[in-house]
């Protein structure tokens, strides 16, 4: 069944382009296809149909006002049950594919029904920067949800265009800076994807635009996001925005106004009007630079971070990938600039940091804004005497410098009180490290005890159970199900669960025999790595005490581990993901720098 209407203009995916008319000639869909699987790096036909009914439907008012979200596009108006969807196509991490259906309010489509005027894909591989754009053939009739591969032959009428008609839509007029543009309109489905930052500020070229290619005009458009200012922020190219907010064509008309006022605008655009955000009752009013707008970013499990010496935090936005090109290494989004900053702790999606001035605080998601603006920040504690924070099971805890213990119960501050807080321990603890829903502690005679889960009433706190007694202990380390303990000799041992009785304390497994030449051990979800003072970087093979070497650089001075890997830093500051192989034959090839900050201080990996 085919739905009858009069179709007069050309367009592009995601939000859109001002039209203009189509050409055609030159290589036919189902050899473009082939060409986009080769340079994508994904295996010939794996660019498969798909169901519109299987994306998100996208909202089109969001802000208190009828279509103050709508699709940025002149002919779709404000018309719901447009969908949009991602496709992998293959294992490959890098190469991810975004789909859209749209429904046209001058079409007069039904919104209830499952025919879509525009339909459209881009793939885009964010290794290599390669990108496919692909558009429906707009003809005079709306097509159903189940859409074929392109090039394919499971439809005797494939709806979509040819590469030349589509290059003729000029799609990077709008997709200036980024395969996929992020508006209000679309932002909602691409955080549920984990698309919001694929690979902002990378590599980008369009597939086909190579020597006189059908998409030649293309590379024209294309402004990649200009490498770091001075403040360590990415400044705006010309002729668009840095890959974070969408580019605002200069010709509106036809446009509803609240859409035009809810947009996200180019950075620094003095057309864009200022984002307010409302006082709560947890969090202060703030009112956005003109040009900039609130852009979350949404931790993951086993999420990266890494502390600046001048109190900048970074949180890495390259899950699976996100290595560098040359020194520029575009993977990171700065979440704070504090030059109080003394520690950062993060479990599950939980993010928190330590002042030197004892004040704690937890993210809300809003990244910067600029080097001087990070309004994502509420604080939870403002003690003095706080000496160290950590988290585990989206749980904090913090050690003050008494050395008593303390919860946080999930109460924030209320202006200068801040009564969140539950005691667990006061004792000779020098330290505590948590594990999943577990916390731990030692204690200033090396002894070793966790929690029972009973907070303390008065001066008396019941709630810990003593699991290890070796006066030798320096340090402990929280994997996500596992408690890792390191002592002077560098004898390496795990706790197996079973605590200490009249007998001793026989809850421990050798892992390694003395060795002082281990620096440090880091813990991720099922593995165990170890820093020894040469350099020399191992991870625990098992069984009994196997190691096998991962790298061999006598600069190497700190490791993280986390779900998602292991980072190591350099004493330069630069730091490096674990990708793989193992070392073997005298090299160590398995490393991929992914920061080229010189001042780099610490790593940390989100415990579970």
């Amino acid at each position: 069944m085919k739905h009858l209407s009069v179709r007069f203009v050309n367009t592009c995916l995601l939000i859109g382009t001002l039209l203009l008319p189509c050409a055609a000639l030159a290589i036919s869909l189902e050899a473009y296809t082939k060409q986009c699987e080769k340079e994508l790096d994904i295996p010939e036909n794996s660019i498969t149909k798909f169901d519109c009914l299987d994306g998100e439907i996208l909202p089109t008012s969001q802000f208190g006002e009828n279509c103050d979200s709508q699709a940025f596009l002149g002919d779709v108006l404000c018309v719901d049950n447009s969908r949009l969807g991602m496709m992998s196509f293959s294992t490959n991490p890098d190469v991810k594919g975004v789909w859209i259906c749209r429904k046209y309010a001058t079409f007069k489509d039904d919104p209830n029904d499952k025919f879509y005027h525009d339909i459209a894909m881009i793939i885009h591989n964010r290794k290599n920067g390669k990108t496919c754009f692909f558009q429906n053939d707009l003809n005079p009739t709306s097509d159903s949800n189940m859409v074929p591969e392109p090039g394919g032959e499971s439809s005797p009428t494939p709806p979509w265009r040819t590469p030349p008609d589509t290059a003729a839509a000029h799609c990077t007029s709008c997709h200036k800076n980024d395969p996929f543009i992020i508006s209000p309109h679309v932002a909602q489905a691409f955080n549920l994807f984990n698309l919001t930052r694929f690979n902002p500020k990378g590599l980008y070229s369009v597939v086909g635009s190579e020597n006189g290619g059908d998409f030649t005009s293309f590379t024209a458009n294309i402004a990649p996001a200009s490498k770091e200012d001075a403040r360590g922020l990415f400044a705006k190219s010309s002729g668009g925005c840095a890959g974070i907010c969408h580019f605002d064509p200069a010709n509106v008309g036809g446009m509803v106004d609240k859409a035009i006022q809810k947009h996200w605008m180019p950075l620094g655009n003095p057309m864009a009007p200022q984002w307010i955000t409302p006082k709560t009752s947890e969090t202060p009013g703030h009112t956005d630079p003109p040009g900039f707008s609130p852009y979350n970013f949404n931790p993951s499990v086993g999420q990266f971070y890494s502390l600046r010496s001048n109190g900048q935090i970074w949180g890495f936005n390259g899950s699976g990938g996100g290595g560098c090109f040359g020194t520029f290494c575009p993977h990171w989004t700065l979440l704070d600039s504090n030059p109080n900053t003394a520690e950062i702790a993060a479990s599950g999606t939980k993010l928190y940091q330590r002042h030197t001035t004892g004040l704690i605080w937890e993210f809300t998601g809003v990244q910067c804004l600029d080097v001087g603006s990070c309004p994502g920040w509420r604080m939870l504690d403002n003690n003095s005497s706080s000496a160290q924070i950590v988290s585990g099971g989206g749980h904090l805890y913090q050690l003050r410098q008494d050395h008593s213990i303390w919860r946080w119960t999930g109460a924030r501050c209320s202006g200068n009180s801040c009564p969140g807080w539950q005691m667990v321990d006061k004792n000779s603890t020098v330290d505590i490290v948590a594990s999943g829903n577990s916390l731990y502690q030692r204690r200033g005679d090396g002894s070793t005890w966790i929690y029972t889960g009973t907070a303390c009433s008065g001066n008396s706190c019941p709630g810990w159970q003593k699991i290890g007694n070796d006066p030798k202990t320096t340090d402990l380390v929280d994997g996500s199900t596992a408690v890792y303990r390191l002592n002077q000799s560098g004898e390496v041992w795990k706790y197996t669960g079973t605590p200490c009785n009249s007998s001793g304390c026989p809850g421990w497994q050798l892992l390694l025999s003395a060795n002082t030449n281990v620096k440090q051990i880091a813990a991720g979800s099922t593995s165990l790595y170890r820093l020894d003072t040469n350099g020399t970087v191992w991870r625990y093979q098992g069984p009994g005490q196997n190691w096998v070497q991962l790298d061999s650089f006598a600069r190497n001075v700190e490791i993280s581990a986390s779900f998602s890997g292991l980072l190591l830093r350099h004493s330069a500051g630069d730091v490096w993901r674990f990708k793989g192989p193992v070392c073997s034959n005298g090299g160590c090839p398995g490393w991929m720098q992914i920061q080229s900050f010189t001042d780099t201080i610490s790593i940390l990996g989100a415990r579970q």
